[in-house]
Formats: structure tokens, sequence, C-alpha cells
């Protein structure tokens, strides 16, 4: 059993997790728990006890208690942070201006004479071939083009990103977590974007025994996208190095879909290299010897791989590697070759082709093929895996999903056989997802046993003094609580065509548990059975949420009643197309509500309740006049033909 939680006070998240096992002497096992706190408007967040992962290139993560601090753009997850189109001209006279990334059309402005600067314009990954079309008031076409490369991992122009924790390894023995305070660790990194084609940085692990230094860089250019990493490492071998080269060539989208893409890869570790971590934690640890009998097996790996678009649905692939083993060990290598087509109406298949060779000898030869139909709700994959080694392997599977998102069941069937060496075995799995939990039941067998395995999650939340079920919170929630007028009506939230994502019943409120923290989110309620007087109030709510947040959300107001009637003046004639306005005499703070009458001098209003009002015209002279709804009263109150003097 494992449980998970978190406390969010102000900002300050707690969060925590532990697991349960039977017939354990450690029954209880604790896991990490840790102090959050993020700073949204600088994109960082601060950790306080146990560490996550900030490790990049040749660092090693190791589990830790301690401090960290890192840049994470998932708190600002609108911020552009790779490279952007950006273009300056002069227009002679206004135009209008399409800007063409790839031969597809991506923005269209209209700007007036004088220097103009377009940024901000998207581009894709790889080589980007850009036109600027310009076409004035009298037709005359003029196009400007340049080259803008783009590399996955860029950071724009001035920003950086980083990382830094300090600490101390953790370890677990029987279920205890502990901690090696007489080895402390300090870990980080450091990148920026220098141009818009250029991104360096450079990282730092330290310990006692070991220390590993490096530093990377990516650079977009017209031929290609080109990376490095080179580190050094001391430990008690001495000073050890390593370094690895990338080249990646893209040209992707409109009249370059059949381009290749092709990429090239070279790593050299030395033969006594090791990443950050090898050292003795605890008190269980091998001896302080343990870098003397270690050593790199791999001195130098090559790689290459390559894939086009041959013709419309068929594309082929290529992969190949070799390996220099250290200090007289054996080379290795792989090679593979792949073919995939489309074949319509949903249909796929793919056919590879490998062959490798380890650093034990074992050689192997592999066909496999992949067939694969999709429609929108289930799907059928077949494989099949002949190699070398005797071995012959199919599966086929069939996967079903419901139109339904939640309150319903996602079926899934498998059947596998191996002739060799005589295997055959099925599966099934079942899988509900409601608005209180996830059911995941999974039945195997084969010839030697039959397995089943059935996984239950759930959730309790609270939030501004609401309590809430629901199923598992992965990060943010909210609660859509019912005010007590509301209390026996059903509340639906985003309700949809194959259903609402939660409701509020007879069960208690309804939860929505999977918000993405900084993320903006539009929810909508809806109450289907409302009688007819009841005012549900606002019925779209745009949510921002923090790190591991909760908001609590009110449904309905306490208006139960529908008024109606029609207005006339002294001589009985309709006051026609007047507007003004109800307010409440027995509560001052209600907001008032606007009135309109028609031709016939008719009205009508939603969103009141039991109590005195005054009804007041803004015509020339005001009218106006006073009238009480009864306490019992609730749906339609007409209050007839109602005269209303000078």
């Amino acid at each position: 059993m494992g449980v998970e939680g978190a406390l969010n006070y102000q900002g300050w998240v707690l969060e925590g997790s532990a697991s349960f096992a039977e017939q354990s002497n450690n029954p209880w096992t604790r896991s990490d728990i840790r102090l959050v706190k993020d700073d949204p408007d600088n994109a960082v967040r601060y950790v306080l006890g146990d560490l996550f992962s900030t490790a990049r290139s040749y660092q090693s993560f190791v589990p830790m208690v301690g401090f960290a601090m890192f840049r994470n753009f998932s708190l600002q997850p609108y911020l552009t942070t790779r490279p952007t189109g950006q273009f300056e001209f002069l227009l002679e006279s206004p135009a209008r201006v399409e800007i063409f990334v790839n031969g597809l059309l991506r923005q269209t402005l209209q700007l007036p004479a004088g220097p103009q600067d377009i940024r901000n314009f998207g581009l894709n990954t790889g080589l980007n071939n850009v036109t600027v079309k310009i076409i004035d008031s009298a037709g005359w076409v003029e196009e400007l083009s340049f080259s803008a490369p783009l590399a996955t991992d860029l950071l724009a122009v001035g920003l950086n990103q980083f990382g830094l924790g300090v600490g101390v390894p953790a370890y677990t023995t029987n279920g205890v977590r502990s901690y090696d305070t007489s080895r402390p660790i300090i870990g980080g990194f450091y990148r920026q974007g220098i141009t818009s084609t250029l991104t360096l940085g450079g990282y730092l692990q330290a310990a006692g025994s070991q220390q590993v230094i490096g530093t990377e860089g990516t650079l977009a250019t017209s031929v290609g996208n080109f990376g490095w990493d080179a580190a050094l490492e001391n430990d008690g071998n001495g000073l050890d190095h390593a370094f690895r080269l990338r080249y990646q060539f893209l040209a992707l989208g409109g009249n370059q879909a059949r381009l290749p893409n092709f990429g090239l890869e070279v790593e050299y570790l030395s033969p006594y290299f090791q990443r950050f971590g090898s050292f003795p934690i605890g008190f269980t640890a091998e001896p302080l010897d343990f870098f003397g009998t270690t050593t790199n097996d791999i001195s130098w790996s090559f790689g290459a791989n390559y894939s086009q678009t041959l013709i419309d649905g068929l594309g082929i692939n290529l992969g190949l590697g070799y390996q220099l083993g250290s200090f007289g060990q054996p080379n290795a290598y792989r090679a593979a070759i792949g073919f995939t087509t489309n074949l319509g109406r949903g249909l796929q298949a793919n056919l590879t082709l490998n062959n490798r060779l380890d650093q034990s000898g074992r050689a192997e030869t592999q066909v496999l093929f992949n067939f694969l139909q999709t429609s929108q709700f289930q799907s059928l994959t077949a494989r099949s895996n002949l190699s070398s080694q005797r071995e012959q392997a199919s599966t086929l599977t069939w996967t079903s999903r419901s139109p339904a998102q939640y309150n319903s069941v996602n079926t899934s069937v498998n059947l596998s056989n191996n002739p060799n060496p005589g295997y055959f075995g099925t599966g099934l799995g079942l899988t509900y997802r409601g608005f209180l939990g996830d059911i995941n039941l999974n039945h195997d067998y084969d010839q030697a046993s039959h397995r089943t395995n059935l996984n239950f999650g759930t959730a309790l939340v609270y939030a501004d003094g609401r309590f809430g079920w629901s199923r598992p919170v992965r990060d943010s929630f909210v609660i859509f609580s019912r005010n007590p007028n509301f209390a026996d009506q059903l509340v639906l939230i985003n309700p949809g065509l194959y259903g609402p994502v939660a409701e509020a019943n007879d069960v208690g409120p309804g939860v929505v548990p999977d918000l993405s923290s900084y993320t903006l989110t539009t929810m909508r309620v809806d109450a289907p059975n409302m009688p007819l007087g009841y005012d549900l109030g606002n019925a779209v709510f745009n949510l921002l949420p923090s790190y591991k947040s909760g908001t609590l959300i009110t449904v309905g107001t306490e208006s139960t009643v529908f008024l109606r009637g029609t207005l006339v003046d002294k001589a009985g004639n309709p006051i026609a197309l007047q507007v003004g306005q109800v307010s409440s005499l027995s509560d001052p703070s209600w907001p008032p509500l606007e009135l309109f009458t028609n031709r016939a001098g008719r009205f009508a209003l939603t969103g009141l309740g039991p109590g005195e009002y005054e009804l007041q015209l803004f015509g020339d002279p005001r009218r106006a006049i006073r009238f009480e709804i009864p306490a019992d009263k609730t749906g339609i109150y007409d209050m007839g033909t109602v005269t209303i003097g000078d």
C-alpha cells in the first residue's frame, strides 16, 4: 500500500510519501519528504529535504537530503524558452506582410510604413527557411528570404537555466531511510543563451572522494545542429576525462518533408572515468579501494542515424553503432534498418531488421514486424519477433477505450506465443476511472501459473474548510461545493458530450484532481435539474493554481424566485422599453439587478429570494414601487399588472 500527501500553506508545500508491506520486518517504509517553495515570477523552485534530481550530462543523481534551488520553466509554462524568429526591414508604404516557415504560412500582419521588427513567430527544430512576403496596396509583391536554424536544447538570448543542491547522501537498509553525514555533496549546473544559435553551460558535482566538472554547448547552423559535452572526473585513481560530440541535420515541414534527417555521435570514456556517485555510502558500503577495481569496458562509441520519407506513406530509418573495448576488451557493433508505411484507414506496418554483436561474443539477428490498426475507440496490434537465438515470439493485443473519460471501463486483451521454448500466455486488463477513484485489474495466465493484480487509488482532499473525495491527485485540485440552497441539486463540472469530469452529488462536493500548476484552466458548471427561479451564479471559472494547491469554489446562490410582471402608468398604458433596477431593502449588500421592459411593458428577472424590494425605473421622471416576496415562495412569483406612478 502506498500513501502520498501534501500540505500547502500560503505557498509553502510540505509533501511526502510512504509505503506499507505485510510480512516485513519494517512494514512501513518512508519515502521522500520535502518542503517546497516556488517563486513563479522568476521560475525558481526551492526545496528543503529529500531532493529532486537536477543532474545533467555526465552528472548523476545521488539520493540525498539537503537544500536545492533550480530554475523550473514549468513555473512559467507560457514563457517561450527557445529562440523565436526575428527579422528587421523597412516598408516604404503600408502593406500586408505574410510570414512563411518552410513553405507554411505562420503569421499575417497589416503594417504601416516605416521600419519594422517582426519577432516571436514559431520555428521548427532543424533548418527553417523563412520567407517574408510583402504585398502593398497596389498589389506589388516583394519576397525576402533567410534561414533560421534551431536546436532543441537552445535557450532564448539572455535566458538562463540553473540548478544547485547541497546535502548528504541517503540510503535505505531493510526499509529504513538513513543518511551518511560524513560525506557531504554539492552539485549544480548553469546554462545561458548566448545568441539565438548558441547556448553554453557548465556543471559541477563534488564529494570528498570524487569530483566531476564539465562543460556543454549547443550550436545551430544552416548545415545542422552541433552539441558537445566534456567532463573531468577525479577520484582515487586520479584525473580522468570523457567527452561526447553530436551532430544532427533536420529539415522538416512544407516542401522539405522528404529531405533526409541524419545524425552522428561519438563518445569517449577514459578507462577509469566514473560517473558521479561511484563511492561507498553508509555502513554497509564497499571498502574505499572500490575505484581500484572499476574500469570502463567501452572506450569509444560511434553512432549514426538516418531517416527519410521515400514516398507518401513510406519511410525508412537506419541506425549504426560501433564500440571499441578498453584494455583489449572485444569490440561490439549494432546495425538496424526499418521501414514504416501508412496503409490508410488507421493501418500502419513496421518492419525492422537488427544485427548486433556484444562484447561477450554473442551475435544475434532479429526480424521484427509490427502491425497496428487504430480507430477512434479501439486498436489492434500484432507483433512478431524472429531471432537467430531461437526466439519466435508473437503478441496480439486488442484495446478498447470508452468514449467517456470517467465512470467507464477500458479493456485490453493480449495473447502471447513463443513456440521455442513452447510458451503460450494470455492476459486481461480492465481499467476503471471514476470520480472517486481508479481501479486497475490485470489477470495473466500461462502454462505455469495464474497471476491477478488489483490496484485501487483514491484521495481525500481539503481546501478552505471543505473536504472532498476524489480519484488520486497528481498536482493541484479544485473542490466544487454547493450553496446550502443547492444541497439537493446535481452539479456537473465541465459537462461534455461524453459526460462531466466531476460532479457534486449525494456523495459530496465535486473534485477535479488533475489541474496542472501555473497553467490557466477554465472550468464550467451546470445544474441540469435546477428549479425555475434558482440562480447558479457564475458558471465559468478561470483557475491558475500554484504547486500542489487546492481551490474551493461554491456553486449556486440564495436565489429561489423567478419574478415577472407588467408595468403600466396611471392611465393603464404599458411602460414600454424602459430600463430600471430592482434593489433589496432587506439586505443592503445584495447587488441590484438590472431590469428591462418590452413593448408591452412586461419584464422578467431571476436571482431573487424572499424579502422586501424596490423597483425603480430610470426614465424622466424616475418612478419607483416597493413590493415583498413571501418567505415561503419559490419558483415563479407573478406580480401581475403593476401601476407605477410619477
